[in-house]
């Protein structure tokens, strides 16, 4: 993490063999600490001699395929807030003319400007459309179960009534 008057940024840097390396910027605004984040950068540099993982490139390059849009990017959290996505997510790294490498998180916890791995979080699209999707089956298995439980009462207690008149004396 490095400050630079109000703005901050972070990176995450993973190396791999055969020359493959992962980086992942972020950058936030605010004086004494970020008051919001976003992940500006992702970065990624693989060896296309790799056929068994890269069978689509031309094997004798190494190259650098990167996405640059934070919109596109959509991973971002406010002031010591974490950001958090259980649900797969897929963006595309590219370079021209390069094959665009599919990039794919699931699982992920991620705060680039706090030390602390619990608190708020900020979830990503495809966990919100996931909880909110729940929601209509819970609410009709609970209307249901309701309707089923005041029919049920409605013949008890008819039943009941009915017991008590018993047969007509002549």
């Amino acid at each position: 993490t490095s400050i630079d008057n109000t703005t901050w940024t972070s990176s995450l840097s993973a190396q791999f063999s055969n020359g493959e390396n992962f980086v992942m910027m972020a950058s936030g605004s605010g004086d004494e600490e970020p008051t919001s984040w976003q992940v500006d950068s992702i970065w990624f540099t693989y060896n296309e001699q790799d056929m068994y993982y890269f069978p689509g490139g031309n094997g004798t390059d190494i190259v650098t395929v990167n996405i640059t849009n934070p919109d596109m990017i959509d991973i971002r959290g406010g002031q010591n807030q974490l950001f958090s996505c259980n649900s797969e997510s897929d963006l595309t790294l590219s370079a021209a003319g390069q094959v665009p490498i599919p990039f794919s998180y699931k699982d992920m916890l991620l705060g680039p400007f706090t030390n602390s791995t619990s608190g708020s979080t900020a979830e990503c699209s495809a966990d919100t459309e996931t909880s909110s999707s729940k929601t209509v089956p819970i609410a009709v298995g609970a209307a249901l179960g309701g309707l089923l439980l005041l029919v049920l009462v409605a013949y008890l207690i008819g039943r009941r009534m009915r017991r008590g008149s018993g047969y007509q004396k002549v």
